[in-house]
């Protein structure tokens, strides 16, 4: 599992920049669910593993759900 604290830093302003101009796709692209959710990963710098039981995609999303329910905790109003 990569290290949560690394992917909670704030990004850097360039990052923000790409972001901001290349948009993620849409969920209607021509594509699998599993390519787009190794599209998002790869978006997001959130690394997948090779592993003996090719689980990574799912350790992947597992990583980027629970960064999405932190951030979504820690936000404030």
């Amino acid at each position: 599992m990569p290290d949560f604290d690394l992917l909670m830093e704030e990004w850097s302003p360039a990052m923000e920049r790409a972001f901001k101009e290349i948009p993620f796709p849409t969920p209607d692209i021509a594509m699998d669910t599993a390519e787009y959710a190794s599209v998002m990963l790869a978006m997001l710098g959130i690394p997948r593993h090779k592993n003996a039981n090719n689980k990574s995609l799912i350790e992947g999303l597992h990583v980027m759900l629970t960064l999405y329910q932190d951030f979504s905790n820690n936000i404030h109003f």
